[in-house]
């Protein structure tokens, strides 16, 4: 995870390794969680996340719900 200012300058940055064995898309989504935990740790109130995963970004903006692991990591996201 990267973290930058509002002009797109690198402020701090971390990896995470989730131990386990799960679906791409589930340690996707729960990258996304942790990002945005990280945020509001640090009391950030407006932050865009970039990522590359599209059925995690697909999955979070749509309505949908998805009674998985996956949709409980989405559903915590929105």
């Amino acid at each position: 995870m990267v973290l930058r200012d509002e002009i797109g300058d690198f402020i701090m940055g971390c990896t995470l390794i989730f131990e386990g064995y799960v679906e791409v898309k589930v340690g996707e989504a729960m990258g996304f969680f942790e990002v945005l935990s990280w945020a509001k740790s640090m009391n950030l109130e407006k932050v865009v996340i970039e990522g590359d995963a599209k059925v995690v970004v697909d999955a979070l903006n749509s309505r949908a719900l998805n009674h998985t692991i996956f949709g409980d990591y989405v559903g915590s996201c929105r």
